[in-house]
């Protein structure tokens, strides 16, 4: 249905469109509208008549679902503030690609050389929530391109093409002032952006913020997921919850610490948690935990291998990530590495798995694929240890070769995470959790 005129917002910018109803003046049908969006100049809702018969030229009444745009103006709003966050931490080069935003998450891509550190994440996303508990109020603006890119502190995406007059948001400073006075260096203090899009009034109505997830997808070109509100909030209030448990457990030791350490491991992979929880502290606890239970099997050969079974075993994975590949804390010979490939594979039988065990003599690595698996672990194990200058055998569904060369352990894992990411994802990067 075309409207002379609508409040429904058409999909753009990475903003989802709205839905709602169109009735008639009379009540005589009801439009349901599912989907909203631009063609040829004009703005089309689509979705099916529920009651009722619809006329040409009929007056219609428009019912947008606030209820549903409220949250993904938060995430919106909650976009520009984490972009101007990125930018605080890692500088000019950081620059936006594009995004996706909707009621229940937003996603960000950006354009950085490296893989921002556990860091460097931490402290985006703990401004992204200084600035909502601010309250600072959010201002929009139609205004002359030309003035308003003057504005010292202005992001645009590269290569997009903006309309004069162009809508201006800033989360923080005013935009008259801005433009009577744009190159104030107080204006880098805020975020200023071109955009279309619905907005929320005040940060402080976005409640709280995380980030999810963060990682490769393109050369040079990186992803972040997450969340506002109270799916937010609650993913804080489990990190902490979580994070609790794995403090207690330092507590445990034997058995009872195995168990808690499944469980935990258990957590991470099947639960979704702030980014910064889990590859900061949690990642710590749940490292010194490993260890506890490794130095704990010390002594003789079947206490070294428990170590491994049990590092294997306690290597937390997303389930999202589409391979593992590990390198060995413990020293591992041979059959080291088959007790680790074998647990990976059991607890990830789905994905193929690498492991690197490095010996005082030698650099060893042993690979399995799922039969029908895209990965070949024979070509995978000879691109992990070119590094290394070592050779490597086997077949397509599982490949095994060493280095003489035992200062080569990280640079094999590096390798062998490269080599994956290609296959997997057709050159596109994708990092696996280990």
């Amino acid at each position: 249905i075309v409207l002379d005129r609508s409040a429904f917002y058409a999909e753009a910018g990475g903003q989802i469109a709205d839905v709602g109803t169109l009735t008639g003046s009379g009540l005589e049908f009801e439009f349901m509208v599912e989907d909203c969006q631009r063609y040829a100049g004009f703005v089309l809702h689509e979705g099916y008549v529920s009651s009722g018969t619809l006329s040409l030229g009929a007056e219609v009444k428009v019912t947008v679902d606030f209820g549903r745009r409220a949250p993904i103006a938060m995430n919106h709003t909650a976009t520009h503030v984490m972009n101007h966050g990125l930018r605080e931490v890692l500088g000019d080069d950081c620059n936006q690609k594009g995004s996706l935003v909707n009621d229940d998450k937003f996603r960000f891509d950006f354009s950085f050389a490296r893989p921002p550190t556990v860091e460097e994440m931490a402290k985006v996303e703990a401004l992204s929530r200084e600035q909502i508990q601010q309250s600072l109020p959010v201002f929009v603006k139609e205004c002359a391109l030309d003035d308003a890119r003057s504005i010292n502190s202005l992001r645009a995406v590269f290569g997009e093409a903006y309309p004069d007059p162009v809508r201006v948001v800033s989360v923080g400073a005013d935009i008259e002032k801005m433009i009577a006075d744009p190159d104030n260096a107080e204006w880098m203090k805020y975020s200023v952006e071109f955009c279309g899009g619905t907005h929320l009034a005040s940060t402080a109505e976005a409640v709280d913020f995380v980030i999810v997830s963060e990682g490769g997808i393109a050369q040079g070109v990186r992803r972040i997921t997450g969340a506002t509100g109270a799916k937010a909030a609650a993913l804080h209030a489990r990190a902490k919850e979580v994070g609790e448990k794995a403090s207690a457990a330092q507590a445990l030791s034997g058995d009872a610490l195995k168990k808690e350490l499944t469980a935990l491991k258990q957590v991470a992979e099947e639960e979704e948690l702030p980014l910064s929880f889990r590859n900061g502290p949690f990642a710590e606890v749940m490292k010194a935990l490993g260890a506890k239970v490794l130095a704990a099997g010390k002594g003789d050969a079947k206490a070294a291998a428990a170590r491994v079974q049990a590092e294997a075993e306690s290597l937390v994975v997303a389930e999202s990530a589409p391979f593992v590949a590990h390198l060995l804390e413990a020293e591992a010979d041979a059959k080291a590495l088959d007790l680790a490939v074998a647990a990976l594979s059991k607890a990830h039988s789905t994905k193929p798995v690498l492991v690197v065990g490095v010996s005082p003599k030698a650099t060893a690595v042993l690979a399995v694929a799922p039969k029908g698996h895209a990965m070949n672990a024979k070509e995978w194990v000879a691109a992990a240890l070119e590094p290394a200058g070592g050779k490597g055998g086997g077949k397509p569904d599982r490949g095994q070769g060493s280095s003489k060369d035992a200062s080569k352990g990280a640079e094999t894992l590096s390798a062998a995470v490269a080599f994956a990411t290609g296959v997997v994802s057709g050159g596109s990067a994708s990092e696996p959790q280990d």
